[in-house]
């Protein structure tokens, strides 16, 4: 089982754990469309159960989750994820409203295919789910040259069109 990085980056950002550390940020940005498309939390509490969740499953290789920051000056901008890394990968990302249409949800869920396929040797099973009316999920996929496969229902009825490369 291969072990997941610690830091990614790319020419403007870093990818770095998602932690305790950040849960200011998390709260701060939990708003708009990001709370709409995105997890929602209640409270601080909520988040933190989150993360901790996260922290867990990120231990026992399931997920991989990691803020996003400008690399120059560790800004907090979103956060980029592969959840169920070993039978079913599922990117998820979001971006902080403020940050959006600057391409760096695009750049951070394309280091995490290249790490995923340097690592695992293939990218091509890897999903993402874009919630039906998320125009800026669904735009994303497709600049990642993602083709849409079809649907899928969550267990709340939440309907998304499903993508892969």
């Amino acid at each position: 089982m291969e072990n997941l990085p610690e830091k990614l980056s790319t020419e403007r950002l870093s990818l770095e754990p998602l932690t305790a550390e950040w849960l200011d940020e998390l709260l701060a940005e939990n708003r708009g469309n990001v709370a709409r498309y995105s997890v929602r939390f209640a409270d601080r509490e909520d988040a933190h159960c989150w993360l901790t969740e996260c922290r867990e499953r990120q231990e026992r290789r399931e997920r991989l989750g990691m803020v996003v920051l400008k690399a120059e000056k560790r800004e907090f901008l979103g956060v980029v994820s592969i959840q169920n890394i070993n039978v079913d990968p599922q990117l998820g990302v979001w971006i902080r409203e403020d940050a959006q249409g600057s391409g760096y949800g695009r750049e951070s869920v394309q280091c995490l295919i290249d790490w995923y396929k340097s690592a695992y040797g293939q990218a091509e099973k890897i999903k993402y789910l874009a919630e039906k009316g998320n125009l800026a999920s669904i735009k994303l996929a497709r600049k990642l040259g993602m083709k849409r496969k079809g649907k899928k229902i969550n267990p709340e009825g939440v309907v998304f069109d499903e993508f892969q490369l």
